[in-house]
């Protein structure tokens, strides 16, 4: 299982390259992204929509993190419906 990063602990991404493409499947999109190869595992990162004026202004990225949550959520709850079925 992937771990998980503590959002209120500040992490230092000035190392990646950041572009409205990336080297993989998927669509290009309008939000900046990058990823990094960590373990042999890769990380993808992308950006809200963000200007130094309103600051963060696009929620996409937020939409994205709450929506594979819940589909997390769901697999766990299918896996455990599926043993207690087998018991």
């Amino acid at each position: 299982m992937t771990q998980r990063h503590n959002p209120a602990v500040p992490v230092d991404l000035t190392h990646l390259t950041w572009s409205l493409s990336r080297s993989s499947t998927g669509t290009a999109g309008s939000f900046l992204k990058s990823y990094e190869e960590i373990d042999g595992q890769k990380i993808y990162y992308k950006m809200s929509n963000y200007d130094s004026v309103r600051g963060v202004i696009g929620h996409e990225s937020i939409n994205e993190i709450v929506a594979q949550n819940i589909a997390c959520v769901y697999e766990m709850v299918k896996e455990r419906v599926e043993y207690v079925k087998n018991l």
